[in-house]
């Protein structure tokens, strides 16, 4: 494992604050949509300088297991795209001092 400087110490540490108050944000905003989507209907909606905008539409997407199933490997293989991800995640963990031993 890499040492770390303090800077980057005190930026993994505010990274891991951070997400987990996203996370926290993100569930909240997700029910706040569940519940608005469910009792309105398409349009804008606006309260207090704050604007909603609904639109619903059908997606088609493709089945990729029956797509498998019509296509060669090599064919699969020849239509798939790869792209180079590079993730970045935080979590917050317990200090190890508060690590009990088992």
């Amino acid at each position: 494992m890499a040492t770390l400087n303090t800077t980057q110490r005190r930026q993994i540490v505010k990274g891991a604050a951070l997400s987990a108050q996203i996370k926290a944000l993100e569930k909240e905003l997700g029910d706040i949509k569940s519940a608005l989507s469910t009792a309105l209907t398409d349009g804008v909606y606006t309260a207090n300088g704050a604007e909603l905008l609904i639109s619903s539409s059908d997606r088609v997407t493709l089945d990729s297991a029956i797509v498998k199933g019509f296509l060669t490997p090599a064919q699969v293989l020849a239509a798939s795209k790869t792209s180079h991800v590079t993730v970045l995640k935080f979590k917050t963990v317990a200090p190890a001092s508060a690590v009990k031993a088992a």
